[in-house]
């Protein structure tokens, strides 16, 4: 195979890995502020709350309860990419590396736009279980190396996708934390209807049906953690106390 077309094909799974890795751990420091807001927004009562209460069970401080939440949000994308790497690789075996390759691509892309929505929890997950399963094209990257690299070539050409792999995990957190406070200047209000997170629409909040069944009294504080007030508002600045252990969004909700 001519050079020109292995570095091509280099170059293009280099950026899947690195893409892979990157969805895999940029949610790596926001797992505080994830489980905090998605409190605030929900509350107690609903699945973050329950996931909340199921992990305190195995923990006996706010922060085992958040590393547990991390560790099974980190742990769905993970399972479901182990699950189908043998099933991309086959699909890739039937009908070609490219058009397999082009699939996952645009299904990473999709979760990260599912994840850009996500203004609730459920949705926040189905973007992490999309993003697993499209994660399992490494094995795809890999037997295109194999098919495009011989001898030596082959050897320096999974070199490079394993430092794709290390560059994606190491500056997907830095990628997560730095445009975490980069997003606390934006005005999110202005998208509040499109539901974009951080911000709140009807359904997310305390305007939908769902939510209006779950609404407490501000002063009594039931259904609120003593604690989350406090985290929830450092966190998550678009977030504001309404009484005792209680957090609200700070926004207006709309009434359509």
């Amino acid at each position: 195979m001519p050079d020109q077309k292995r570095r091509s094909v280099m170059g293009v799974v280099f950026l899947t890995v690195f893409l892979d890795m990157v969805g895999f751990s940029i949610i790596f420091p926001l797992f505080p502020s994830i489980l905090d807001h998605y409190l605030a927004v929900e509350g107690e009562a609903s699945l973050v709350g329950d996931l909340q209460r199921w992990l305190q069970g195995f923990a006996d401080s706010d922060w085992a309860v958040i590393a547990l939440f991390g560790g099974v949000l980190g742990s769905l994308y993970s399972f479901l990419q182990f699950l189908f790497a043998p099933v991309w690789g086959a699909l890739s075996d039937r009908h070609g590396r490219r058009p397999v390759l082009l699939l996952t691509l645009g299904g990473t892309a999709l979760s990260y736009l599912v994840w850009i929505l996500a203004g609730g929890f459920a949705l926040l997950v189905v973007a992490r279980l999309l993003g697993g399963v499209m994660a399992g094209n490494l094995s795809l990257a890999s037997a295109a190396i194999a098919d495009t690299h011989e001898g030596k070539d082959r050897a320096k050409g999974m070199g490079m996708m394993g430092a794709g792999i290390g560059l994606g995990f190491v500056l997907g957190p830095a990628i997560g934390g730095l445009t975490a406070e980069w997003s606390r200047g934006l005005d999110w209000a202005a998208y509040s209807d499109l539901g974009l997170n951080p911000s709140r629409s009807r359904w997310s909040t305390g305007s939908g049906p769902r939510a209006a069944s779950q609404r407490r009294s501000p002063r009594s504080g039931v259904g609120c953690r003593p604690s989350a007030r406090a985290r929830a508002t450092r966190s998550a600045p678009w977030v504001t106390s309404t009484g005792p252990g209680c957090a609200r969004p700070a926004w207006p909700t709309s009434s359509t």
